[in-house]
């Protein structure tokens, strides 16, 4: 058993805190098969008893095993402790930038060092004691932070945001520091709201005088079990109460999903000039679906800017409904061939990758789409169009999730405003694409003149 214990204590090499001393303990006891509630609560004790009766002994095998436990038992019992302040600024990395199996440091479901920190900080800490973090921003409001969003939400009384944004360090971009009441029973004062600091859009030059002054204008009060009203609990607490409210009672998106990932673009990819035009399956998106009976089809890869209308520009090999793709990516990793259903649907396309702003458009012809290119799928595209161009859109996507990329989990929170004569829209830019396309040598509207 010490020698098991010992194997259990060279882990700390590699976890240092965030070894679960109680769980290793348990495994090792069901692996000797011993009675793991009562040995659990006696083990320390049994151990200070072999390490006192063996210190002084002849063997030298048990007096190196005595001295290797002597080491291990106070920080057993530190990481076994609970604390009534814990402080800490845990590392940033993320699971993918291991190069050897992380299985045995990451639960499933956590994929980010300072993630695991987290949670193990809140497992060292007493009822109704404090912690202080200084962490990235970005599991306020990603979805795959959900389940530690719910239990900070749900299990802690949370007391203090500084909510520094990017801009803070010198080499670390997006920052969170805040100050934590721990309410382990669920218990939450109803009097108690919290207070943030926000400085997020405040240069690095001006955020020390803004953290010691605390601008009034720049603090918030509020209920952390509102967080819990939008899907997904994001910590987004700067919204006005007619706002969050509007927000909370505005119809969403809903379908937003990704599509065909070729694994191999260099072989299944063409612009739209180099092939026979012939062979090309072409189809206005608000005419009647014809039979697929050509060998390359129109398909939507990436935005590179494009709104409001999709031209034919790039197509896809899809030859007897995409057979040779489909035996590509079967046995390949990343390979996917997501909701066929849509394809071929008028939809509206959405950019992967926008800064502040949401850029959106509709089909021009019947199409496949992209992992790059997805696409939101509601009766009335050409209506809902409009009402995703406008400025409210970027302002809750850059909420919902402040990193580069629009997301499909997000974009289906995203509100859809109703916009009155959004005809008129419409019209306007549809004309307006109409007379750029036909002008544009590479596009097939190009009118020869």
């Amino acid at each position: 058993m010490a020698k098991s214990l010992i194997t259990v204590l060279g882990k700390s090499d590699v976890l240092g805190s965030l070894l679960q001393i109680r769980t290793e303990i348990k495994t090792e006891l069901d692996k000797q098969g011993l009675f793991a509630r009562e040995s659990e609560s006696t083990i320390y004790t049994k151990l200070e008893e072999f390490v006192n009766n063996h210190d002084q002994g002849n063997d030298l095998g048990i007096f190196t095993l005595g001295t290797q436990l002597t080491r291990g038992l106070r920080l057993l019992r530190l990481l076994d402790a609970k604390y009534d302040v814990v402080v800490a600024n845990p590392p940033y990395l993320s699971k993918s930038k291991f190069s050897e199996d992380t299985s045995w440091i990451f639960p499933d479901g956590v994929n980010e060092l300072y993630e695991l920190f987290i949670y193990r900080i809140l497992d060292l800490v007493n009822f109704n004691g404090y912690f202080g973090i200084l962490s990235a921003q970005n599991f306020m409001f990603i979805s795959q932070f959900e389940k530690l969003r719910k239990r900070l939400i749900e299990e802690t009384c949370l007391d203090a945001f500084l909510h520094l944004g990017s801009d803070t360090f010198a080499d670390v971009l997006n920052a969170l520091g805040f100050i934590a009441l721990v309410g382990r029973s669920n218990k939450y004062f109803e009097a108690q709201k919290t207070s943030i600091l926000r400085l997020e859009r405040i240069p690095y030059k001006f955020k020390t005088v803004y953290t010691l002054n605390q601008p009034p204008k720049r603090i918030y009060h509020f209920d952390q079990r509102k967080f819990a009203a939008i899907e997904g609990s994001p910590m987004i607490y700067w919204w006005t109460e007619s706002f969050r409210n509007w927000y909370l009672g505005a119809d969403k998106v809903g379908i937003a999903v990704n599509g065909l990932q070729t694994c191999d673009n260099t072989r299944f990819i063409r612009m739209v000039w180099e092939k026979n035009i012939l062979n090309v399956y072409i189809e206005k998106a608000n005419e009647s679906f014809t039979q697929v009976n050509k060998k390359w089809v129109p398909y939507i890869h990436g935005a590179k800017g494009k709104r409001w209308f999709e031209p034919l520009q790039i197509i896809v090999l899809w030859e007897n409904e995409g057979k040779e793709i489909k035996e590509r990516v079967k046995d390949i990793k990343g390979g996917m061939i997501k909701y066929p259903e849509y394809y071929f649907k008028q939809g509206i396309a959405y950019s992967d990758i926008s800064v502040n702003d949401f850029v959106c458009r509709l089909r021009k012809y019947r199409c496949i789409f992209d992992v790059t290119g997805s696409s939101i799928f509601l009766p009335n595209p050409e209506r809902v169009q409009v009402e995703l161009s406008s400025k409210i859109i970027p302002y809750v996507s850059t909420a919902l999730n402040p990193t580069i990329h629009n997301q499909a989990g997000d974009v289906r929170r995203y509100p859809i405003p109703v916009v009155e004569n959004w005809q008129d829209y419409i019209e306007r830019a549809r004309v307006l694409y109409d007379e750029e396309f036909s002008r544009d040598e590479t596009n097939v509207e190009y009118l020869y003149e």
